[in-house]
C-alpha cells in the first residue's frame, strides 16, 4: 500500500507542476486575497515568495483528498504525536475537539473512528452543501474500518444544534469541530465574537465553542497536524482547556487567545500547510489592521506586483489594492498586460 500512495503522491506532484493556476480566473482570484492576508498577517515575508506558496497550499489540498483516499483498514501514513491512548480516554470523558486545516486535516476523523471512539462532526451549512460527496465518501471509507463506532454529521447552523450536540456527549460521543472553518452569514459583533491577536494582526473568532464547553462543563480538546520535510505528519497538541473556577467570559476570551497564539506559533513555519489564507480577511476588522506609518504614507501611482493582485469576475477585471483591500476596474488590456508582466514566468 505504501508504493501505491508514493505513486500517487509523485505522480499529483508531477501534475501540478505542469498545471498553470494564474490562466483560471477562480484561482487567480483566490490568490490575490491569498497574498493580501499574507502582506497583512506575515508582513516579513517576501511578496515574491507569494506565489510559490500559493502553488504549495494548491497541492497540499490535493494532498489531503489523496490521504482521504487512503482512510482504510489499514493505511500507508507515518505518524508522529499521536497518543493511542486518548481515544478510549474520549470513551471516559467525551468533549469538543477543535483542529484546523492543516496537513492531512481529515485524519483525526479517520484515527479516532478507526479507534472505536464515538464521533459527531459539526461543521457549517455552507461546507456540507459544497463538500457532501466528499463527506458521503469519507463516512463509507471509515465503515470499512469498523461497522460499530457511531459517526455523525451535525449541521452548526441548525437551531437545534446545541440541543444535538448535548444529547451527544451526554451518551458518550465527542463533537469534532474545525475551529478556522465558516463562521456563518451573521455578522461577527463584540456580542458573539472575541478579537484574538494572530500573527501580525487579529481574528474575530465566535464564542460559541467555549462557551458550550463552560455550560455543558466538558473540555476542549486542541490537536492540529503538519506535514514534515519527509512527509510525515505530526499532531501538535494544545490544552485541554476546562472552565474550572474561571468565569464565563474570562474562560472563552483565555481559551480562543491560547488556542489561536499556540496555532500561531506552528503555522509560521510552513504557512501553506494551511488552508485559510484566501479567507483570513473575512473574519477581521480591516478598519484595525496595525500598518506602520511609513507603509500607510506610501503613494504607488503605478501598478505594481507587491501591493497589487489581480482580479477576474466574469467579463469585469479589477487590481486589488493589498493593502486596503479596495479593488479598482481596470480595463482588459491593462489586465492582460499586467497579467503577462506578473505571471509569465509561471506559465
Amino acid at each position: 500500500m505504501l508504493n501505491i500512495y508514493q505513486s500517487k503522491l509523485t505522480a499529483l506532484k508531477e501534475r501540478l507542476q505542469h498545471a498553470t493556476w494564474q490562466s483560471q480566473p477562480q484561482m487567480l482570484n483566490a490568490y490575490a486575497f491569498f497574498s493580501a492576508n499574507l502582506t497583512h498577517f506575515m508582513p516579513r515575508i517576501p511578496a515574491a515568495w507569494h506565489k510559490e506558496w500559493f502553488s504549495k497550499a494548491i497541492l497540499n489540498r490535493q494532498w489531503n483528498a489523496l490521504d482521504e483516499s487512503f482512510f482504510r483498514a489499514e493505511h500507508p501514513f507515518t505518524i508522529h504525536g499521536w497518543n493511542p491512548a486518548w481515544p478510549e480516554q474520549l470513551k471516559k470523558r467525551p468533549g469538543l475537539i477543535c483542529t484546523f486545516h492543516t496537513g492531512s486535516y481529515r485524519l483525526i476523523n479517520y484515527l479516532l473512528f478507526r479507534a472505536g471512539a464515538p464521533l459527531a462532526l459539526l461543521i457549517g451549512d455552507y461546507a456540507f452543501r459544497e463538500q457532501r460527496h466528499s463527506f458521503n465518501q469519507m463516512q463509507q471509507r471509515l465503515q470499512t474500518t469498523s461497522k460499530s463506532t457511531p459517526f455523525s454529521v451535525l449541521d452548526a447552523t441548525d437551531p437545534k444544534v446545541v440541543f444535538q450536540i448535548k444529547r451527544m456527549l451526554g451518551q458518550g460521543t465527542s463533537v469534532l469541530t474545525y475551529l478556522d472553518g465558516y463562521q456563518g452569514a451573521q455578522a461577527l459583533t463584540s456580542d458573539n465574537a472575541v478579537c484574538v491577536p494572530f500573527l501580525a494582526q487579529h481574528q474575530l473568532l465566535r464564542k460559541g465553542l467555549p462557551y458550550l464547553a463552560y455550560k455543558l462543563n466538558v473540555p476542549i480538546y486542541t490537536v492540529c497536524c503538519f506535514r514534515q520535510a519527509d512527509n510525515s505528519l505530526r499532531y501538535i497538541w494544545l490544552g485541554p482547556f476546562e472552565k474550572r473556577d474561571m468565569a464565563l467570559s474570562d474562560f472563552i476570551e483565555y481559551t480562543l487567545y491560547k488556542i489561536y497564539s499556540g496555532f500561531a506559533s506552528y503555522v509560521q513555519h510552513d504557512p501553506a500547510q494551511w488552508q485559510n489564507w484566501s479567507s483570513l480577511h473575512l473574519y477581521a476588522n480591516r478598519n484595525d489592521f496595525f500598518m506602520p506609518g511609513n507603509i500607510q504614507q506610501q503613494t504607488i501611482k503605478e501598478p505594481h506586483e507587491a501591493r497589487h493582485a489581480l482580479l477576474a469576475l466574469r467579463n469585469d477585471h479589477f487590481l486589488l489594492d493589498k493593502l486596503t483591500y479596495q479593488a479598482y476596474q481596470i480595463q482588459k488590456a491593462q489586465f492582460n498586460n499586467l497579467h503577462q508582466q506578473w505571471h509569465r514566468k509561471s506559465n
